[in-house]
């Protein structure tokens, strides 16, 4: 069992990935819920306008959620949602657990974040955001060819006086040509 310890930073030996598009959701819900989860979001999820739960199963409706598994537990997540007419994939709530920060988890996340949009979705494009201050996810953007495509003020999701950047890949540009 895992013991999330926030003076002790571990290095996940073997990650697993789950896709969770319908019930149950409640691990999902359960780790969001966790104050050390919660509090890394700029704007606590705990403190927006609908609640956790209610965020999790409206993600299931739209999309689905990519978990990280370490020894069978959530160690980090992001909801994927997709809209079919404009063949867009938006990522959202990227979260990481402290204890597993800086080793990996995120990169993997996001490989394996893109590979679902590409293969389950044919996605043509992905986009998502992140506060203006949030360097690490910052450089992973532009390490996997996302592009800035602007700023804005996003109440919603981030405090008064907080900016989110937004990023875009364009997943046409990566097709190979037929021969």
């Amino acid at each position: 069992m895992l013991n999330f310890n926030r003076t002790q930073r571990m290095r996940p030996q073997k990650l697993g990935y789950q896709i969770v598009d319908t019930s149950p959701a409640q691990d999902i819900i359960e780790f969001l819920s966790r104050s050390v989860i919660d509090q890394q979001f700029v704007l606590p999820l705990s403190q927006r306008d609908i609640t956790i739960e209610q965020r999790v199963h409206l993600g299931m409706k739209t999309g689905v959620w990519l978990t990280v598994l370490s020894e069978g537990r959530i160690i980090g997540c992001r909801l994927i949602k997709f809209d079919p007419e404009s063949r867009v994939v938006t990522f959202s709530t990227l979260t990481i657990h402290p204890d597993f920060q800086r080793r990996g988890v995120g990169t993997a996340l996001l490989q394996r974040s893109i590979a679902l949009a590409r293969e389950r979705f044919a996605a043509e494009t992905i986009r998502f955001d992140t506060w203006s201050s949030n360097q690490a996810t910052r450089r992973l953007a532009s390490k996997f060819g996302f592009r800035k495509i602007g700023d804005v003020a996003d109440v919603v999701k981030r405090p008064e006086g907080v900016t989110s950047v937004e990023y875009e890949l364009d997943l046409r540009s990566d097709e190979t040509p037929s021969s």
